[in-house]
């Protein structure tokens, strides 16, 4: 099974109308890390939610709404990478 950093997924008994669900994936790096260790970070976000999309059962959680999959990197505080793949 797969474990996602976040997942939220559709509570359709409490919320009819969601219409979305999302995967999140953090990852950190130390201050001084180099863009390259940011980029390498970044790309290991986008194979884990890449994977994790491709789970069945995550899938059929999410009740046949969109899923998005959002990478968040942060280089000690500073968040250098958020976007949707």
């Amino acid at each position: 099974y797969c474990y996602t950093d976040f997942l939220l997924v559709p509570d359709f008994a409490r919320y009819n109308e969601v219409a979305h669900a999302y995967i999140m994936e953090l990852k950190y790096v130390k201050p001084k890390a180099t863009d390259a260790q940011v980029q390498q970070k970044s790309a290991q976000a986008e194979k884990q939610l890449r994977q994790y999309a491709a789970d069945e059962r995550l899938v059929r959680q999410c009740h046949g709404v969109p899923l998005h999959l959002l990478k968040v990197v942060f280089r000690g505080a500073d968040l250098v990478v958020c976007e949707e793949i």
